[in-house]
C-alpha cells in the first residue's frame, strides 16, 4: 500500500480519470453513492461522466454548497460523501 505525504490514501484511486477529476480539481476525496450505497467501478458502468468545472470552487463555500451547486446538478440521481 502506498501513501502520499500529508494526505490519506485516495478512495477513488482505482477508478478511471473521470473518478479522479473531482478530487484533483476540488482538493478533497469523495465517495459516490446511489440510494445510500457506495458505487464501485464508476468508469466501467459509465456512472460518473466528465466533471465540467475547470476551476476549484471558492474556499468561502462549504462542502454542502459545493454539493448543491456542482455535484447534484452535474450528476443527478447520485450523492456523495466527502
Amino acid at each position: 500500500m502506498w501513501s502520499r505525504p500529508h494526505r490519506t490514501l485516495p478512495r477513488l484511486s482505482a477508478f478511471a480519470p473521470e473518478g479522479r477529476e473531482v478530487p484533483d480539481r476540488e482538493g478533497f476525496e469523495i465517495e459516490v453513492t446511489r440510494k445510500g450505497k457506495p458505487l464501485k467501478n464508476l468508469h466501467k458502468n459509465g456512472v460518473l461522466g466528465p466533471y465540467p468545472f475547470k476551476r476549484k470552487l471558492r474556499d468561502t463555500k462549504s462542502v454542502d454548497e459545493w454539493k448543491k451547486e456542482r455535484f447534484e446538478p452535474t450528476y443527478p440521481g447520485l450523492s456523495c460523501n466527502v
